[in-house]
C-alpha cells in the first residue's frame, strides 16, 4: 500500500514539474519561433523596413549595439538586467551617454506574463541606437556608415 502511494506521489511530482516548469518555457520558445521579430505584439520598423534577424545581426557590427546571448534565430529578447549590463559596456566602449541608454531600456522593457521577468527586445534597443547614431553623425561616423550599408541592402531586397 505504501509503495503504491509513493509511486503515485512520484508520478504527481513529475506531472507537476512538466506542467509548471517545462510547458511554459516550451510555449515561450514555440511562440518566438513563429513571431521572432515582434515585441508586445507589434512589428518593429526602422526606415520603413521591418527589423529582423538579417537587419540587425548580420549587417551591424556587434560593437556598439545590444546583443542577445540566445540563439538569434529564435529570440532577440534579453532580460532588463542583461540590457543594463550591456549599457555599461556601451558607455565605456563607444561613449554613449548612460542616461540615454537607461531611458531607452526602461522605455522598451516589459514584464513577461509566463515567467514574471522584465524583458526587453534588442531590436527595439538597436533601432533606438541607430536613430541616436544618425542624429549625432559627427561623433558616430563609423556606425552611420554601417547604417548606409543597411539602407542599400534593404533597398536591394536583402531582407
Amino acid at each position: 500500500m505504501k509503495v503504491k502511494v509513493l509511486h503515485g506521489a512520484i508520478v504527481a511530482l513529475i506531472a507537476f514539474l512538466i506542467v509548471s516548469l517545462i510547458l511554459p518555457e516550451a510555449a515561450y520558445y514555440f511562440t518566438l519561433t513563429f513571431f521572432p521579430y515582434q515585441a508586445k505584439g507589434e512589428p518593429i520598423y526602422f526606415n520603413g523596413q521591418i527589423v529582423g534577424y538579417e537587419y540587425i545581426y548580420i549587417n551591424i557590427s556587434k560593437r556598439g549595439f545590444f546583443n542577445s546571448t540566445e540563439s538569434y534565430y529564435l529570440s532577440p529578447i534579453i532580460t532588463e538586467n542583461e540590457a543594463l549590463e550591456q549599457a555599461l559596456t556601451l558607455n565605456a566602449s563607444v561613449g554613449l551617454p548612460l542616461t540615454y541608454l537607461r531611458s531607452l531600456i526602461y522605455n522598451y522593457s516589459y514584464r513577461d506574463v509566463l515567467t514574471g521577468r522584465s524583458l526587453v527586445n534588442t531590436n527595439f534597443l538597436n533601432v533606438g541606437l541607430l536613430k541616436f547614431y544618425e542624429h549625432h553623425k559627427r561623433f558616430y561616423e563609423y556606425y552611420v556608415k554601417g547604417m548606409q550599408r543597411i539602407y542599400y541592402l534593404n533597398q536591394t531586397g536583402f531582407q
